[in-house]
């Protein structure tokens, strides 16, 4: 499913949802779009947060423009939650 926002007063579509798992086409950077960051003139970053190693260490992610993105695999989508259930956010680790 295809996002649509206005960028300019353009409508854009968004191709990259938060949880695809995507991979650079430039670097071959591969990891899944962790958050997204919208700039006063339309460029359009994804960080790309790539997977615990096999010693469970995380390596830090890397701000990508979505342009350089290509989907490797869509994200699940999650069960809806109950109106009752309340979202909480969390300190960012790392921002642009």
């Amino acid at each position: 499913m295809l996002m649509k926002y206005k960028v300019g007063g353009n409508m854009v579509k968004r191709k990259i949802q938060l949880g695809d798992q995507v991979t650079c086409k430039l670097t071959g950077f591969k990891g899944f779009a962790n958050a997204r960051a919208e700039y006063l003139f339309g460029c359009i970053q994804i960080e790309v947060q790539p997977k615990v190693d096999d010693k469970g260490n995380w390596s830090k992610g890397q701000w990508i423009d979505e342009t350089q993105l290509e989907i490797v695999k869509k994200r699940k989508e999650k069960p809806k939650k109950k109106e009752t259930e309340r979202q909480y956010g969390g300190v960012e680790r790392n921002h642009p």
